[in-house]
């Protein structure tokens, strides 16, 4: 008579290993024949399948058997699948039948610990496959049905919007600028009122602000309230432009007055009082940089918001609010040292102008990771929205704002890209002089950002606590 395999009774489930039944293939098989023929008796042949049988799916080597049923240990399978009774045995364990290419059916019983249980494992074809119906479903499944493809769709109408809006705001403001009411400060004499006039009658280019004193004038185009002074000298009228605060404005200021000098015989001499230097001589590296420190500063965010999440714990949000603030410290002193000793653009009021850059690449980072907060991949679109699609344009770039589409001309002030462009070009071509409204709007956009970002996680971690 054949014993049980060794560390097992007969009519009890084997100590450390699972009762799972045999099959007649793989390792399992192998081991039983082993053990069959150590105790002088020759397995018996498997049937195999008849041709053309249909095969059940193998997603894997061995499954675990299912949990409904239980039989007891005596009904396992023998290779052959009739029954544990290897002849001579004496053992008389009945087993059920199958005919040829039928599966092996399953019987399951206690499970013990896996790690010994490869001489009583189960194909994964012999075992029927049950979804759990609490598992979720992947994005665009089709176990979903049709509302599997909303939410996908969704973002793909929402990119296609933005990369629309994209192209319409940049090529509808930049793509024909015109001038209309360019400040110019003019001190009041007979011959500058004269003449002013007359260029008023020429076209709408100007917008002329009188003014009684010649240093009240001077002042105003050093603080970028008026991009030219006009008042009479010695040998006639005087024209004193700024380009520094716009290439552009200076140029179409420059032709409207000499047409006018021209038709009307008037002498006018024209200065440049604050000159772009030849190392930017379209006058477009502070709008570039300020571009550079607000890409920077939203990108982090994103990143964060995608790995991190967008929601993170009180004590997490306020960790990552200040390492912000740590990258936002890095990136402004990493700009103004790309611009200053690297390229060589300007070697004067480096200083300042990294402490601006930390304004902007915070106030940046800030608002882009409170509107994640607030609305979710939503706020990732709304972020590129404000900062980019209507900052960039709006500031004006290597233009002056009053050479811009009706729309952007009142955004230009409170955008971040709008008023850091200007208070760059303050820092570098004036000295920081006239910039007071524009630190003051990016502090705003700073302080804001934080209020919104700090009040989301903070009641998003009230809701999260257990209420007793």
């Amino acid at each position: 008579m054949i014993g049980d395999p060794p560390g097992s009774e007969r009519g009890s489930a084997p100590e450390s290993r699972g009762t799972t039944p045999l099959v007649t293939t793989g390792r399992a098989a192998g081991r039983w024949v082993k053990w069959l023929r150590a105790h002088g008796e020759e397995p018996e042949a498997p049937v195999a399948p008849a041709a053309g049988a249909p095969q059940p799916d193998r997603p894997g080597r061995h499954a675990a058997p299912p949990t409904t049923g239980r039989n007891p240990p005596e009904s396992r399978l023998s290779p052959s699948g009739a029954g544990l009774n290897p002849p001579g045995t004496g053992l008389n364990v009945p087993g059920p039948t199958r005919e040829p290419g039928e599966p092996i059916g399953i019987a399951t019983a206690p499970t013990g610990p896996t790690r010994d249980r490869a001489a009583h494992s189960v194909d994964d074809e012999l075992v029927p496959q049950v979804k759990d119906p609490a598992q979720p479903q992947a994005a665009g499944s089709t176990d979903g049905g049709w509302r599997s493809y909303v939410r996908p769709g969704l973002l793909v109408v929402g990119a296609l919007g933005i990369q629309l809006a994209f192209i319409l705001s940049y090529v509808g403001a930049w793509h024909a600028p015109v001038a209309d009411g360019l400040p110019v400060a003019v001190v009041t004499s007979a011959s500058a009122d004269r003449f002013q006039a007359q260029v008023d009658r020429d076209s709408d280019t100007v917008g002329a602000r009188h003014f009684t004193g010649t240093g009240a004038a001077f002042d105003a185009l050093a603080d970028q309230d008026v991009y030219a002074v006009l008042t009479s000298g010695s040998g006639g009228l005087e024209l004193h432009l700024a380009s520094a605060a716009s290439g552009a404005a200076a140029e179409s200021l420059t032709q409207v007055y000499g047409r006018v000098s021209t038709v009307t015989g008037t002498r006018l001499a024209v200065y440049d009082d604050h000159p772009l230097p030849a190392t930017d001589n379209r006058g477009i590296s502070p709008f570039y940089l300020v571009v550079g420190w607000v890409v920077g500063g939203y990108l982090v965010s994103t990143l964060l918001s995608f790995i991190a999440g967008a929601h993170p714990q009180p004590r997490r949000g306020r960790i990552r609010a200040l390492s912000l603030l740590a990258y936002a410290v890095c990136s402004g002193i990493g700009g103004a040292v790309i611009v200053g000793p690297v390229l060589g653009i300007w070697h004067d009021g480096l200083i300042p102008l990294a402490a601006l850059g930390v304004l902007v690449v915070f106030g940046a980072s800030i608002t882009a990771v409170a509107l994640s907060a607030l609305f979710g991949s939503v706020g990732t679109g709304l972020t590129i929205l404000l900062l980019v699609v209507l900052g960039n344009p709006g500031s004006g770039g290597p233009f002056a704002p009053e050479m811009l589409p009706g729309p952007f001309r009142g955004l230009h002030t409170w955008l971040l890209t709008g008023a850091a462009t200007t208070a760059a070009r303050s820092v570098v071509y004036f000295a920081g002089q006239g910039a007071a409204r524009e630190y003051l709007v990016l502090l705003l956009w700073c302080a804001i950002g934080s209020l919104l970002y700090l009040a989301s996680i903070t009641l998003r971690g009230r809701r999260r606590r257990p209420t007793t």
